[in-house]
């Protein structure tokens, strides 16, 4: 065997070695864990031994364990996932059996070569099949946790194949290939950790000691780049005769001051470090409860939401104080404070005029305490100096921005015993600060919402008003315009009487509501619905068409219980609005039915008429008018909601240049 080769399976027994620290070192001891550790410490003496060729009978023995254990820890996933099949104690038989043809092949001098070479084959298609199988029965959604361990046990299996395929057909191991095995063990070692990790229900996290993790990681990484450096001066070696060995040494050795170099970059090896720590340990938080107790104490809301948002921050770190400042016009506000000493409010100050936008325009979380020690995971990208006066009460200042332009900052007094924030903390802090930057936003746009429908409703109760106001000055101005033909009648003048007064009503209680800021609703009466429509209709009798009523005998004693003046003026509006609509020579009826206990008022005219599309898209949208400035686009939507709020129905049947009806329904007065 070359060196490229030694150096390989080298390698190989490394990387199995810190394979079988890692499985050891863990907290579970299921069956899988278990027979993958039995396979890595098999995999160790196996890449030892493979590097002596006259160790090849060694070798094959513990070949043939390395595989055992490799399939027993297959058939352990599958009995794990209950698709345990009938091939137990078949598999047992035949690896006890290879076992001890290893075993007579290793201690008698008996020519068993092609009956070994033969057993490594079936071994191999045997963990081929157990790998195919537990694919085959793993749910399409949960595959991906298998994938990197089906790549990396396949692997093993099909070298071992081909290894032994080509032996037995050609009478003999390949050097080749039995160096090229050494490569394929090497690359399936990362495979099986990231397969064990993704594994879940065996438990995937490693409580392995992070300094022992970090150095063997070390190793690694030496091991692979000299074996690049390796591998270079083996070409230059080959293809460069004339080089002196001079030269070569000082190739090597300018490759050795680079590795250390390396390894000694502070930057690199806290990254490294924090990669580490991320993918081979347990966090320190359980973000699913983290995540639950934040929901929930922003579900409780004891306080002021900013106040919940503060203290949200402050539980995970234990700090006894903190503030809230959020960005307006380009610059902070004192949103809230929580439990803050009076002599850090100078300091509180300072970092709302020079330190949040710059935390929040670089979206970093700055630590008073690392910036001073130089202890940052990187760089910083912004420079601050705090003056000497001020205290180091707030040394953490936290960034909140969302994707709806929210932008603010939280500041965190000192966390007990003085501790510094590392990367799990940031992670945390991260976590929570998206959450309370959107649980910031909806609060503020909450409230402008209540503010603009506060505005909405008094702008709607003003229109409504509006809308009466002119009704009433449409009645007076009738009045006056008839003054002249009818002011010696006894009758017309009793009638401007009685229209005065009820204008008077009407005004006074338009001064009322607006007083009060608010539609003074009242309270619902029973009354006889024929007086109620015939009251209504007298109110535009001078206008034409007039307004007859089609009203049946049986039925002048029929009464509705709801708020009458307004009944009144829903049907005054839909009159007035069959007027407009009709030439003067046209008709407009007001009839009444009524069937088991509803009753039916229809306003029927021979107007202009509407079309589909405008009584779907337009008539009943509050403020959109056909008249102009003459009207609101209120009267439709006035009646409409009226009749809804009584459990009623309106109903609108028009054809253009025939007519329009409206049918209002109301339940009977029982």
């Amino acid at each position: 065997m070359n060196q490229l080769g030694m150096a390989f399976y080298s390698l190989s027994a490394i990387g199995f070695l810190f394979l079988l620290v890692l499985l050891i070192t863990r907290r579970d001891r299921k069956p899988f864990i278990r027979l993958v550790s039995a396979a890595a410490f098999s995999g160790v003496f196996l890449s030892v031994s493979a590097l002596n060729g006259e160790l090849l009978p060694l070798t094959l023995l513990l070949e043939t364990l390395f595989n055992a254990s490799l399939c027993a820890a297959i058939y352990a996933l599958l009995s794990a996932s209950g698709s345990v099949s009938r091939i137990k104690y078949p598999y047992l038989a035949f690896f006890l059996a290879a076992v001890l043809l290893e075993a007579i092949n290793f201690s008698l001098p008996i020519a068993l070569g092609l009956w070994v070479i033969g057993a490594h084959l079936l071994e191999s298609l045997a963990g081929l099949y157990l790998l195919e199988l537990l694919y085959r029965v793993t749910p399409s959604p949960k595959r991906w946790m298998i994938k990197p361990l089906a790549l990396g046990f396949g692997a093993i299996f099909v070298t071992h194949f081909v290894l032994y395929a080509d032996a037995l057909l050609f009478g003999g191991l390949d050097q080749t290939l039995w160096q090229v095995r050494g490569i394929i063990l090497l690359i399936a070692i990362p495979f099986i950790i990231l397969g064990i990790r993704r594994l879940k229900q065996q438990g995937s996290r490693l409580f392995v000691s992070r300094t022992v993790v970090y150095g063997s990681t070390i190793i690694l990484f030496a091991g692979v780049y000299l074996l690049m450096m390796a591998l270079l001066g083996y070409y230059i070696r080959a293809t460069g005769h004339t080089w002196s060995q001079l030269a070569q040494v000082a190739f090597y050795a300018l490759s050795i001051t680079a590795l250390v170099a390396i390894q000694m970059m502070e930057k690199w090896r806290s990254r490294l470090k924090i990669f580490i720590s991320k993918h081979f340990f347990a966090n320190r938080y359980e973000y699913r409860e983290e995540w639950l107790t934040l929901s929930s104490s922003l579900a409780a809301l004891e306080g002021s939401p900013y106040s919940a948002a503060i203290k949200a921050m402050m539980r995970p770190f234990q700090c006894r104080g903190g503030a809230l400042l959020t960005a307006s016009n380009n610059s902070f506000t004192i949103t809230h404070t929580e439990n803050l000493p009076k002599d850090s409010l100078d300091e509180l100050a300072w970092i709302q005029q020079h330190l949040a936008g710059e935390c929040v325009t670089h979206d970093w979380i700055y630590d008073q305490r690392q910036a001073t020690r130089h202890a940052m995971p990187k760089s910083m990208p912004f420079q601050v100096t705090k003056p000497n006066n001020l205290t180091n009460h707030l040394p953490i200042v936290i960034p909140l921005t969302s994707a709806h332009h929210f932008r603010g900052a939280i500041v965190l007094s000192v966390p007990p015993f003085n501790k510094v924030l590392d990367w799990e903390d940031r992670d945390l802090i991260k976590a929570i600060a998206s959450q309370l930057a959107m649980y910031c936003h909806l609060y503020q746009a909450s409230e402008k919402l209540a503010e603009h429908q506060q505005f909405a409703a008094f702008n709607r109760m003003s229109a409504f008003l509006v809308h009466d106001l002119k009704n009433v000055s449409a009645q007076l101005r009738l009045i006056s315009k008839n003054a002249a033909l009818h002011k010696d009648n006894p009758e017309f003048i009793a009638d401007v009487f009685d229209t005065v007064i009820a204008a008077g009503d009407k005004v006074d209680n338009i001064v009322k509501q607006v007083t009060s800021k608010r539609l003074m609703p009242k309270a619902n009466s029973r009354f006889n619905l024929r007086s109620a429509l015939v009251a209504a209709a007298q109110r535009y009798h001078a206008r034409s068409p007039k307004p007859q009523l089609v009203i049946p005998d049986s039925l002048h004693q029929l009464e509705i219980d709801v708020d009458r003046d307004r009944f009144e003026n829903v049907i005054g509006h839909l009159i007035q609005n069959a007027q407009e609509a009709t030439p003067a020579d046209g008709s407009l009826h007001i009839s009444l039915y009524a069937e088991d206990n509803l009753v039916t008022i229809d306003i029927a005219d021979t107007g202009a008429g509407m079309t589909e599309d405008f009584i779907r898209d337009r008539l009943f949208h509050p403020f959109d008018t056909t008249k102009g400035n003459q009207g609101l686009g209120l009267g439709a939507y006035d009646a409409k909601t009226f009749v809804e709020e009584n459990h009623g129905h309106l109903y609108v049947q028009s054809s253009l240049g025939i007519g329009t009806t409206f049918s209002l329904v109301f339940q009977q007065a029982s």
